[in-house]
């Protein structure tokens, strides 16, 4: 990844989460690593432990989401199977897998779109 990309990734989870705190949910992780791999954000949302996947861009013509795909999603899963093991607390809480995509515009001002329960 070059510096440009890692930069652009920071602003974008760091939008995601400041727009996720306003909506009222707790983040508990931020670029949570394991051997298996990384998850951008884990929050609670009331009673729901949610693992979040944040994905940017610059301008409208590309879906920051659509790179959220099956292999990406396996590998959330077992990040997430490996962060429940190591917080076994977590282990009886409703969870869910979100997407926040980013997309900044040429101001560079981020426009934010949330799925939650995306798979």
């Amino acid at each position: 990844m070059t510096s440009d990309s890692l930069q652009l990734g920071h602003a974008a989870e760091q939008a995601a989460a400041q727009f996720l705190r306003a909506a009222g949910q707790r983040i508990i992780a931020c670029n949570y690593r394991c051997p298996l791999g990384e998850i951008d954000l884990i929050s609670l949302d009331r009673d729901t432990l949610c693992f979040i996947e944040v994905k940017a861009s610059r301008g409208p013509a590309c879906h920051p989401e659509d790179r959220v795909n099956a292999t990406k999603q396996r590998q959330i899963r077992k990040v997430a199977q490996a962060f429940l093991a190591r917080y076994p607390r977590y282990q009886s809480t409703p969870l869910r897998f979100d997407v926040v995509a980013v997309e900044f515009d040429e101001c560079k001002q981020p426009h934010i779109t949330y799925y939650p329960d995306a798979f």
